[in-house]
Parts: C-alpha cells; structure tokens; sequence
C-alpha cells in the first residue's frame, strides 16, 4: 500500500504540504506588511528583485548540491533558510526585509528539484504517477486553504501569517528528514558528464523548449487573470475567492492525472494540453463575458493540474538518476529565465492582444511536446 500511516510517502507529503503551506501564507500579505511597517514601495519593489535574482543565482547549484548531499536533505536545507527569511520580518526594516528576500528566494530553490527528485528515484511506474499525482494535487489544495487561513490569521494582526509560515517551515524541515533518504551522484565530476549528456539528449532539450514556451504563457495569464476578471465585472472583493478555487480546481486537476496517465502518456498529453490551452487563450481574447471567462480560467487551471503531474513524470522519463535534482532544476531555471524576459512582453492592457499573444506560445510549444513524443516512440 503506497499510502499507510507513519509511512515515508505520508510523511513527505505531510513535509511537502507544510512547505507549500508556509510559503502561501505569507505572499499575499508581504507588500501589505512592509508599507504597514514604514518601508517604501520602491524598497518593496528591490525585495522582489532580490528574491528573483537569489533565486536564479542558485536554482542550478541547489540541484547538483541535492544530488551529492541527498534530495530531502537539501529540501529540509531550504526549508530551514526559507524560515530564517520570514523570521527576519517579524521585525521589518530595511536590512531585514532585504535579508529576507534573498534567504527566501534561496530556499525554494532547494525545493523545486529535489522533492520531485525524491519520489522520482523512490517510485517508479504507477506508484510514480500516483505519488506525483498526491504531491501536487495535495500542494494546490494546501494553497487554497492557506489562503483563507492568512486571512483568518490577519484578526490578530499583520505580523499572525508571517509567524505561521516560518512555523510551517521548521516543521516541514523536521518532517523531511524523517523518510530514507536517496541521492545521485557523490562526485561534482560524474555530475558534470552527466549533466552534459543529458544537455546532447534532443528528448531533453525538446521538453525545456516545451517548458519555457507554456510557463511563459502561464505566468502571463498567472500576471493578468485578476486584471481580466475585474475588467470584466468582478467585484475586487471577491478576488480572493476566485483565487482559492482556481487552485482547488488546479488540486483537482492533479488528483486526477494519474487516472488520466492511465490512457494517455505523459509526453502526449504535454501536446494535448498545449492545444487545448490554446483554444482556452483564443477564447478568453474572443470573448467579453464574465461567466464565461470564470469559467474558461477554470478549466485551465484544471488542465494545468494534469499538467505539472505529466510534465514531472516526462523529464524523470529521460533524466538519469545521478543528477535528476540538477537536471529538473536546469528545467527549471530555463523555463523561468525564459518566461520572466517574455511574459512582461506578453501582458498588456488589450486582454485581446494578451491572450492570442499567449496562444501563438502554446501554438509553438505543441511543436517540442510532439517531436518529442515521436523520438520516444522511435
């Protein structure tokens, strides 16, 4: 049984799902927090830059760190800098705000590689499909509730879901180190071949075009949704309750993807969703009505769900065990480099112009997503 009390997959999940936890907590309310507390906006606006420029910087070594030193090692690793960070905030100044920001954005680098890393070399087959399957889906609906319980947190103040998230971390950081652990590679030179022989695998190099075209059409629809909804009629108010059942339909999502992988591999699914999010995009662009583009964002973040599950189950499919962390961290990195240049490009005040923008990059991705699918079959 994949799933049993005190088990090493419950515990992991529990430990993922406090991470997620912790890092949702806090983001809705950061800028808030800040200004409440006498930093300016322009100081908030370099806090966010820091975080991204940490987080760039390390995404690549967390990853070859993780396969030498063990995959949830390194996430507890992140996990306990990521709480450091928010426990600077809780007495915000200039230095701190700034510290924070640049140890949060380091320690979610040691998360994005290493956790799928882990239950990559644990599981394989069906009971893979069906624990990445849980970990996102678990990791979505922790999300939503965070978002709620932020709220709740804010009767008692500001400083409530900052205190709460970096207890979240420390607990997930505990949790983390309690499954057996696995890594890759112990020596920096078997990774460096490694690496480079999956950098001359075109099956890889097609998946991270794939990836860097979709998270760019992503992020800008991640950027422009609530602009969109309101601009269509949506209470402002009501902003955050969209935002919590686009991820429960995102959690649903996942939930149901390893039924769906089941039917359909995981490669041609990748192509299925870059046709059907480009007719979702098309339609948005097309379209004026506000139940009708609620709608339409649903079924995104549907598909999105069954996304990520498929996507993770496609690049460990290629990735070799040795540097698996490193590898989906240089995924990762591409594709977020790649959408952080092109969808600011994307994102206008035309909704129009916005989302068949958007589509023309799920048009391209379907391309990658399908020569890679035919070499796999080959």
């Amino acid at each position: 049984m994949l799933l049993r009390r005190g088990g090493p997959l419950t515990v992991f999940l529990l430990g993922a799902a406090l991470a997620r936890l912790s890092m949702h907590l806090a983001g809705p309310y950061f800028a808030v927090y800040l200004v409440e507390n006498g930093l300016s906006v322009a100081l908030v606006a370099l806090c966010f830059s820091v975080n991204n420029v940490s987080t760039f910087a390390a995404e690549y070594p967390s990853g070859i760190l993780a396969d030498r030193a063990g995959r949830l090692r390194a996430a507890a690793m992140g996990m306990l800098l990521y709480g450091a960070g928010i426990l600077l905030l809780l007495e915000p100044s200039a230095p701190t705000a700034l510290a924070s920001a640049a140890l949060t954005g380091l320690g979610t680098t040691f998360t994005s590689g290493s956790l799928e890393a882990w239950l990559a070399d644990t599981y394989s087959g069906a009971p893979l499909r069906r624990a990445l399957s849980l970990e996102r889906s678990l990791g979505s609906a922790t999300g939503a509730v965070a978002g709620l319980l932020a709220s709740a947190l804010t009767a008692a103040g500001t400083r409530a879901p900052f205190a709460a998230s970096a207890a979240a971390a420390m607990l997930s950081a505990a949790l983390l180190l309690v499954p057996p652990d696995n890594r890759g590679s112990s020596g920096s030179g078997q990774i460096l071949r490694q690496s480079i022989s999956v950098l001359k695998d075109p099956r890889f190099l097609l998946l991270a075009v794939h990836y860097s075209l979709v998270w760019s059409a992503i992020l800008a629809f991640f950027i422009a949704w609530p602009l969109t909804l309101v601009d269509r009629g949506l209470d402002k108010g009501l902003l955050g309750v969209v935002y919590t059942a686009l991820l429960a339909a995102m959690a649903a999502g996942s939930a149901v993807a390893q039924r769906l992988l089941r039917r359909l591999d995981a490669l041609g699914y990748l192509a299925v969703f870059s046709a059907a999010a480009l007719l979702v995009y098309t339609c948005v662009g097309l379209t004026h009505g506000l139940a009708v583009t609620l709608a339409l964002f649903l079924l995104l973040e549907l598909m999105l769900g069954a996304y990520t599950v498929s996507l993770a189950y496609a690049r460990n499919l290629v990735v070799p065990s040795a540097v698996r962390a490193s590898a989906v961290s240089l995924m990762n990195l591409v594709g977020s480099l790649v959408a952080a240049i092109a969808a600011p490009l994307i994102v206008r005040p035309d909704a129009m112009r916005t989302y068949l923008t958007a589509a023309v990059l799920l048009a391209a991705a379907l391309v990658p997503a399908l020569m890679a699918r035919r070499l796999a079959e080959s």
